[in-house]
């Protein structure tokens, strides 16, 4: 099957997003949630110990077998991309 790519129509949905629709509903019950809102300020020293334990692991990681290496780019170096 040959699909012909189409850069001006992505996709439609012929609903409301869902987690919109769930977060309207929880600030309509719960109007005092909205008081929470706002940034976490540790969230800048955790991003930027998380990268800075990814840089310190590269002093390690050169000495590793081919096994050990894909395995720990895997588990620790995904586990800490994602929580970034």
């Amino acid at each position: 099957m040959d699909f012909e790519k189409n850069y001006h129509y992505f996709h439609i949905m012929g609903h409301e997003e869902s987690h919109l629709v769930r977060r309207r509903q929880i600030l309509s019950a719960h109007p005092e949630i909205k008081a929470l809102y706002g940034y976490d300020k540790a969230s800048v020293w955790v991003s930027l110990t998380l990268n800075l334990a990814q840089l310190f692991m590269l002093q390690f990681v050169g000495e590793l077998s081919w096994f050990w290496y894909i395995l720990s780019a895997f588990v620790i170096g995904g586990t800490i991309s994602h929580s970034c």
